[in-house]
């Protein structure tokens, strides 16, 4: 397992693992819901209102992330793909 900075083109891989957690699943659709969408998500990377970590297998597949607000400090979210 490698730990690493994310950015913007993570979203797509943050997005499917955050419907595939074990506990506290969100689908694209409810977090669609929410106002957090690829499109949002991309766009807070991009212009620094969101910083985060993933943490990638040996295979380069995410298993896990985390998302802060730098201004805050306040932790998003911390997911980690069920089974690992």
């Amino acid at each position: 397992m490698r730990l690493r900075p994310a950015c913007s083109a993570d979203v797509d891989a943050m997005f499917h693992l955050r419907a595939h957690t074990r506990d506290n699943a969100i689908s694209p659709e409810r977090l669609a819901e929410l106002g957090i969408t690829p499109a949002t998500l991309r766009a807070a990377f991009d212009d620094g209102a969101v910083c985060g970590w993933l943490v990638v297998d040996h295979e380069d597949q995410t298993v896990g992330f985390c998302n802060v607000d730098p201004a805050s400090g306040e932790v998003l979210v911390l997911a980690v793909l069920a089974g690992c």
